[in-house]
Parts: C-alpha cells; sequence; structure tokens
C-alpha cells in the first residue's frame, strides 16, 4: 500500500510531507526479530508503525488529488481504504491490492501455515492418472463441495460418469454424489465393518489408499514444473484458464511418453526380429 500511494503521488505530480524511505525501511527490517529474545517487542510493534505509515500516506494523496485524478484512482484508493479499516476476524479481506480476488487457505503445517491464491480441485483417471477434471475456485470453500462440478466436467468430456471416485478426508460428510460413490480410505481402515459392508477387501482398500496417495507428488510436478504455483495471468478468468492449460499440458506429456514408449518397443521388436 505505501508503495502504491507513492507510485499514484509521482503520476499525478503530488509532493508528500515525507516519503517514509528510511523510516519504513528500518521498520521492515525490524520484522524478522519475532523469535528474537530480547527484540520481539519491536518486531510486533513494527506492523503497527507500517500500518500508521500507510494510512497517513493514503490520506495525503486523497486529499491532494485532483478530481480527475480522484477518479483514475478511485478503485485503488477504496481497496487501501479497506485494507486499513479490516480486522482480523472479518471476511471478505483483501489480501492483494492487485488481485483482490485472492483468498487465504489455512494449511496447517509448521513449514507453510497459510497459502494465499485460488483453490484448484484435480480428478484423475485410478490406473493412467490423466486428468478428466480441473476446476478453480476463486473463494475459499469447502472440499467437498469441489466434487459435483468436477464430476460434471468429467462427464461432459469424457460422456460418462465416473462409478466412483477415492479421495481423502477432506471430502468428509457425503457418501454419495449423484449416481456416484464416495469412498475415503482411511474410514475403510479404521471401520472394517463398513469394508465388508461395501464388498472391499483389506489389500483392494489399501491398494486404493496408494492409488489416492499418488496425486500428491501429481500436484507437486504440477506446481513446480507446469506453474500452476505461479499464475502471470489477471483476475478470476486468468485463474480459471492457467488451470485448464496447466492440465492440458500435464496430459499433453502424458501422451507423448506412452507414444515414445510404444515406439521404443516396436522399434526394439523389429530390430531383433531383423
Amino acid at each position: 500500500m505505501i508503495e502504491t500511494t507513492r507510485r499514484i503521488a509521482r503520476q499525478e505530480g503530488i509532493h508528500l510531507r515525507q516519503s517514509y524511505v528510511r523510516v519504513v525501511r528500518r521498520e521492515r527490517w525490524k520484522l524478522r526479530y519475532h523469535q528474537h529474545p530480547k527484540r520481539a517487542k519491536e518486531a510486533r510493534a513494527a506492523p503497527r508503525k507500517l500500518k500508521t505509515i500507510a494510512g497517513r500516506l493514503c490520506r495525503d494523496v486523497d486529499r491532494e488529488l485532483s478530481e480527475e485524478g480522484a477518479t483514475r484512482h478511485q478503485v485503488m484508493l477504496e481497496r487501501c481504504k479497506k485494507v486499513l479499516a479490516q480486522k482480523k476476524a472479518d471476511k471478505d479481506k483483501i489480501f492483494s491490492l492487485r488481485e483482490p480476488h485472492v483468498a487465504c487457505h489455512a494449511k496447517g503445517k509448521d513449514r507453510v501455515r497459510y497459502e494465499f491464491g485460488a483453490k484448484v480441485a484435480l480428478l484423475t483417471t485410478k490406473t493412467t492418472g490423466i486428468i478428466t477434471g480441473v476446476k478453480n475456485f476463486s473463494k475459499n470453500v469447502y472440499d467437498g463441495k469441489t466434487l459435483k462440478p468436477l464430476l460434471e466436467q468429467s462427464q461432459t468430456m469424457l460422456g460418462k460418469r465416473p462409478e466412483t471416485v477415492i479421495v481423502d478426508e477432506g471430502y468428509r460428510g457425503a457418501t454419495m454424489c449423484g449416481t456416484t460413490a464416495i469412498i475415503r480410505l482411511h474410514q475403510l481402515r479404521a471401520k472394517p465393518e463398513i469394508a465388508k459392508k461395501q464388498g472391499v477387501s483389506k489389500r483392494r482398500a489399501k491398494h486404493w489408499f496408494n492409488r489416492r496417495a499418488s496425486i500428491e507428488p501429481r500436484i507437486g510436478h504440477l506446481k513446480t514444473d507446469f506453474r500452476l504455483n505461479k499464475n502471470f495471468l489477471k483476475g478470476i478468468e486468468g485463474d480459471a484458464i492457467n488451470a485448464m492449460m496447466v492440465a492440458a499440458a500435464s496430459n499433453f506429456r502424458i501422451f507423448i511418453r506412452e507414444l515414445l514408449f510404444a515406439l521404443f518397443h516396436r522399434f526394439s521388436f523389429l530390430l531383433f526380429q531383423g
């Protein structure tokens, strides 16, 4: 917000009373002392100081802007005011001035406690791993609510609906989605009577568990190899387009790999026959 108000002031030719360049640099440096035994108090005070500076610059720019300038930068200034006014427990908070639709996702991990962005749900086949459904959700929705649009998209693309989907504990709450059965593998392993009722053996349940776990490294490859973790397209439409392009590129690589594997086997067979 501080950089945004400075840029607006430069574009409109507004002379600020103070730029706070050195003060901001000093306060940002203090943010790293949250775990320091003697300087933790300074680290806790630094965000409050930065917020005060941001509000001061925002009010200065808003006061000195002309009517035409206020019309040009009205949207950005309103976002800045909303960020200054929002509290920790508020809903629909703004986490990015450039992408206000970005949502906060709690990971529950010590290494990465929160992630900011859009939620993407994937649906893959059991054996080949082809992505048959990919949906982008701009808000932080419950995982169980992402399954229905995925199955509808898969049915539109393949012409048939999956009979069974294997999910993790994030989809707790429902056992059926239309005509598709939802199987949570931890439930099968923790309650053998349910597995027996569904006619699933212990060995088969373990096999299903391993196949469901295979999607985790697949998601990691989509993030690192196909840039799912960093989207350069703007807006909600850009997030959806990026997710579709990532899924298409991943499927295309699988097709190319299988094609080369088949050609290699064919060439080897002809070579030995000759």
